[in-house]
């Protein structure tokens, strides 16, 4: 479904009560486990059916029920990671939507974080607070992203394999001006209500544990969990996700582009 749930949605009393006892809330939960330990592709859809928790749609036990038709038809795939996909070392790329949730007016965020071609961390969840714009969403999705990177950074090194980590770590992000704001500091009304915490990745990228880089959309894995996507998309990222095809940069961006 190319399309967000909110508890705005118009559902009756009687409709919410007739979906609840369908099994709308053993069904999300049960889907949660799956999107988190083996199919990463449901991250977004199984969010966002999780907003209407306390008060389900037919709409939204269809998007369940199509999920599960999806696992169904592709039950015997899985994550794959192979010893040769190392160009990429540990790797992240994050990403926001722009669509806010009318109920609080929060964005859909996500970031993948990959290792030897298999994804070893996905979210897809909503900001905490609300953003004033693209870049605000994506500058907040860069520091999630990096914030997980420094947790397998700090695993891998406690794990004995120091060699992995020797070079900054690679955050890739989409959106220009949150990558500026990043690199210089810079405070506009954009950006300028956003929390302390938010700002940590301009340290960490100082420091030398991390490198926030542009891509271009179509290279952007994690566009898969920002919002509903369709075949495109699928199509793009599907198998880069879970490691049946290596991911490869089309369009690299060593620096800064404002074009």
């Amino acid at each position: 479904h190319n399309e967000y749930l909110s508890m705005k949605d118009e559902a009756t009393e009687e409709e919410s009560k007739h979906v609840l006892k369908l099994g709308y809330q053993c069904l999300a939960g049960s889907l949660i486990w799956v999107s988190r330990f083996a199919h990463k592709e449901i991250a977004q859809g199984i969010s966002v059916a999780c907003r209407v928790m306390s008060k389900p749609s037919y709409k939204a036990w269809d998007h369940l029920l199509q999920m599960v038709a999806w696992l169904r038809d592709h039950k015997h795939r899985g994550m794959r990671f192979t010893s040769d996909a190392m160009e990429h070392g540990l790797v992240a790329t994050c990403d926001a939507s722009n669509k806010a949730d009318l109920k609080d007016s929060r964005c859909q965020y996500s970031y993948v974080i990959q290792w030897l071609g298999g994804t070893i961390s996905n979210v897809s969840a909503k900001l905490t607070i609300a953003g004033y714009g693209s870049p605000a969403n994506e500058y907040m999705a860069i520091r999630w992203a990096a914030s997980k990177v420094r947790k397998f950074r700090n695993l891998i090194f406690e794990l004995g394999y120091a060699e992995v980590i020797q070079k900054p770590t690679k955050v890739y992000c989409d959106n220009n001006t949150a990558i500026h704001w990043l690199k210089t500091g810079k405070i506009t009304d954009g950006n300028q209500y956003l929390d302390l915490a938010y700002h940590q990745p301009r340290e960490w990228e100082r420091e030398g544990t991390i490198l926030v880089l542009g891509i271009h959309t179509e290279g952007n894995v994690s566009d898969l969990g920002s919002k509903p996507c369709g075949s495109k998309e699928y199509g793009l990222f599907l198998d880069v996700l879970t490691g049946y095809s290596k991911w490869i940069i089309r369009h690299p961006r060593s620096t800064i582009s404002f074009t």
